[in-house]
């Protein structure tokens, strides 16, 4: 395990490289304070273990902040070719990580497709999950569509071949952070939020270690969304959640988040005003805040 400490006050954080069972190496940034209540943030896809969605309320809320590349991302070991991956691996590779870093309990944020994997960490390793909160996660399509129609064919193909759909998808799925920025929002409160500079660099820096390795990373998770099962029963999530959706997503709405609640044992829906799928942007308080009720 290596570590790099950036001992700038105001982005004060470290890169940890864990090593997992198999070989692989899984990349770790921790923000905030070193003896704060853990909480582990899942981002979408793409994304990257690079960003801290409000340094300032991560500041105030004391947390301990965690946030990973997954698979293919940044500095994160692909998974080996003629592996077709799913949520429910990623949420072992998590296990692995925290028992390496010494962290016994955490609260898993999960924005985006990041949801999914907060989801499958907390049914396969409840011991580990004090509270989940999903952000504008996405519903399979088959009972709440939302992937546009001309892809569905492509992902039918991918489907009749799940060991090489990674390879397959991750050469048409490379971008730059500029690009991929104005695709993880959608609607007028995107497009202001996006507006702030503050908020685009971040947004540009994440995406930019997202790409590190071309579009590997985003392959994998597509994969794992829209073409192999999960691997995990949502009836099986103990931990309570608490599902945050913007009003004003475009991209996912809160129907999404009504068919989440209507199959989780312990969740509450909140249906956030004048906000779209950039939501942990725009109210990381309040995500936080859910996430240490």
């Amino acid at each position: 395990m290596t570590n790099n400490t950036d001992t700038t006050p105001s982005t004060q954080h470290r890169t940890q490289h864990i090593a997992l069972p198999d070989v692989r190496t899984v990349a770790v940034e921790e923000y905030g304070r070193h003896e704060g209540a853990p909480v582990l943030f899942l981002g979408a896809a793409p994304s990257s273990r690079l960003l801290d969605p409000s340094p300032e309320a991560t500041g105030s809320a004391g947390v301990r902040l965690f946030t990973v590349d997954r698979p293919g991302y940044g500095e994160s070991t692909p998974y080996e070719a003629g592996h077709a991956p799913s949520w429910a691996g990623l949420a072992d590779d998590l296990a692995a990580v925290l028992k390496e870093l010494g962290v016994a309990k955490v609260s898993v944020v999960g924005w985006s497709n990041g949801g999914i994997g907060a989801l499958a960490f907390a049914a396969r390793h409840p011991e580990f999950v004090a509270r989940v909160v999903v952000v504008g996660s996405p519903a399979p399509h088959e009972e709440v569509a939302w992937i546009p129609e001309e892809f569905q064919p492509f992902l039918a193909q991918l489907r009749e071949d799940p060991p090489n759909a990674v390879a397959a998808l991750a050469p048409v799925m490379g971008a730059t952070p500029a690009d991929a920025v104005a695709n993880l929002g959608g609607g007028v409160d995107d497009e202001r939020t996006l507006g702030e500079l503050d908020n685009r660099a971040r947004l540009e820096a994440m995406l930019a270690e997202a790409y590190r390795q071309g579009g590997i990373g985003v392959a994998t998770d597509i994969v794992a969304t829209n073409v192999v099962p999960w691997g995990f029963e949502l009836r099986d999530v103990e931990a309570p959640v608490t599902l945050l959706y913007g009003a004003g997503d475009a991209i996912i709405s809160a129907a999404h988040g009504e068919w989440y609640a209507s199959r989780l044992p312990r969740a509450k829906l909140e249906v956030v005003e004048g906000t779209g799928h950039l939501l942990p942007l725009t109210h990381w308080a309040r995500v936080l805040e859910a996430a240490l009720d």
